[in-house]
């Protein structure tokens, strides 16, 4: 289809002229068979390549179409493709939906069907069952967007792999920044003893769109700030204890360091959390016969997060008993806890926004059961919310969203449940209650209430611990190197 064809349908669907240019350039006869998309957060990069991917399918130009993101925003990635691509299932699959999916097959069977389009979180993606599988089929369209810094590597030689199989008919790199393998020509197998070298079509909308003339959307601002308290001795207390078990376990290389790395991030986001968790390691751990383990996170970000492999560890008499008297204390410490301050906190923050600014205001959390915990809360100072989680199917989610965007209230959400863009550019609000954050994490967050057609600014509230204990959610410790305070951040936020 001609270029300006193109062009024209896409502004139809609602799109920016800067997006239906994008779609415009990749679609059109002749385009380059891959692009890269540079672009910053909250242009509507989404909803632009989910587009793309229907249109491809419509036209029958794709039928297998393999999408790899960080696993928090891969239920939006699935969102918008389930509601712009026909015809084609939409799968989400992490390791353990991989592994039950193959299951169900028989042992002569594909490990892909002939039609569908994956959503593969980046961790799953690079290592097994999943990459060899990948690996294994053609792909019509490959889409790698957001990749974090500490995937980059790995993400980026996978997707090599699959071009020098030829697995790949077409692809969509986005990303901030020219990553490093997107810089020189990569080298891609051919049928003769050379090799062909592949080049990116380069979209930059960082540079176009900063043009005088550029037809760029209307700024959408976000302003920070931060609401400090201050936790009582009982929780510093409770705080303490579960830091210095987590020290002396990796020290001494422990298995159980995982399952205390879990709870301390419970602990942090909510007493619930944190008793639900002590509740279930306690059980694991209390079985008389336990000689090997296999864990599971509980969904940081409100996504199914991987199986964690611990190599079959054996646990002596001895440090089992160990682990379980901490385990113990730990619970005594947890009831010993007269009032939650960050809740406290929290229910003041939302009571002065309901009455001096009424507006839609989002409130998000890393756990399901702290959305459970905020809520009966909420009710005491006559504020009606409602719940998205994950664990919600996807009609559900988008009741619940309408339902939101049509009478206010509060919206209690995970990250990774987040409903459609354009439903989020109209909240006012936007409570940090316990979301770990790293320089990545927040840029994220914040793009998806930045949209190009937001109407005004929107004030985004964090929750920050002033009692030394090192848990606040700003610059929680974490295994990935950018986990740290974000450059500019603070001199952004205004204190409160």
């Amino acid at each position: 289809m001609p270029r300006d064809a193109i062009r024209k349908a896409f502004r139809q669907h609602g799109c920016h002229a800067y997006q239906a240019d994008f779609a415009a350039d990749f679609l059109s006869e002749g385009a380059a068979p891959h692009h890269l998309l540079l672009t910053p957060s909250g242009l509507g990069k989404v909803r632009s390549v989910s587009l793309v991917a229907g249109r491809m399918v419509e036209e029958g130009n794709a039928r297998r179409i393999l999408v790899v993101v960080p696993g928090a925003f891969a239920r939006l990635w699935q969102a918008q493709l389930e509601t712009h691509v026909a015809g084609i299932p939409v799968k989400f699959l992490h390791t353990q939906a991989f592994q039950e999916a193959q299951n169900d097959k028989a042992p002569e069977g594909l490990p892909w069907p002939e039609t569908i389009v994956a959503v593969v979180p980046g961790d799953a993606a690079v290592k097994a069952p999943l990459a060899p599988a990948l690996l294994s089929v053609q792909w019509d369209l490959v889409v790698v967007a957001e990749t974090r810094a500490r995937l980059e590597c790995l993400v980026s030689k996978l997707y090599e792999q699959l071009l020098l199989r030829n697995a790949v008919g077409r692809s969509i790199v986005i990303a901030e920044r020219a990553l490093p393998w997107t810089k020189d020509p990569i080298g891609v197998a051919a049928e003769g003893p050379e090799t062909a070298r592949l080049e990116f079509r380069v979209t930059d909308w960082f540079e176009n769109l900063a043009e005088p003339e550029s037809r760029s959307a209307p700024e959408s601002p976000v302003s920070w700030i931060v609401r400090d308290y201050c936790r009582n001795d009982a929780e510093v207390r409770f705080f303490r204890l579960i830091q210095g078990q987590l020290r002396k376990l990796r020290e001494s290389r422990s298995p159980f360091h995982f399952h205390t790395n879990v709870l301390l991030r419970q602990a942090a986001s909510s007493p619930l959390a944190a008793e639900r968790t002590l509740d279930t390691i306690h059980r694991k751990f209390s079985r008389r016969l336990l000689h090997s383990s296999v864990c599971r996170p509980n969904g940081l970000y409100g996504d199914p997060a991987e199986l964690e492999d611990l190599s079959n560890p054996s646990y002596t008499p001895a440090t089992r008993a160990s682990y379980l008297d901490f385990l113990r204390n730990a619970c005594d410490a947890l009831e010993s806890i007269p009032v939650d301050t960050k809740l406290a906190c929290f229910l003041q923050l939302i009571e002065e926004l309901s009455q001096e600014e009424p507006g839609k205001i989002c409130v998000l959390a890393a756990y399901g059961d702290t959305l459970a915990y905020l809520r009966k809360p909420l009710l005491s100072v006559r504020v009606v919310s409602r719940i998205v989680s994950r664990s919600f199917k996807c009609a559900e989610r988008q009741r619940l969203m309408k339902e939101f965007v049509e009478g206010g209230d509060v919206l209690l959400a995970t990250v990774g449940a987040l409903g459609r863009e354009s439903d989020l550019s109209r909240v006012k609000h936007v409570v940090l209650y316990d979301v770990a954050m790293t320089p990545h994490q927040l840029e994220q967050i914040q793009s998806r209430f930045r949209r190009a057609n937001r109407a005004r600014c929107c004030r985004m509230y964090a929750l920050r611990d002033n009692s030394g204990i090192h848990i606040d959610p700003l610059f929680i410790e974490a295994d990935e190197p950018d986990a740290m305070s974000v450059p500019g951040l603070a001199a952004a936020m205004t204190h409160a």
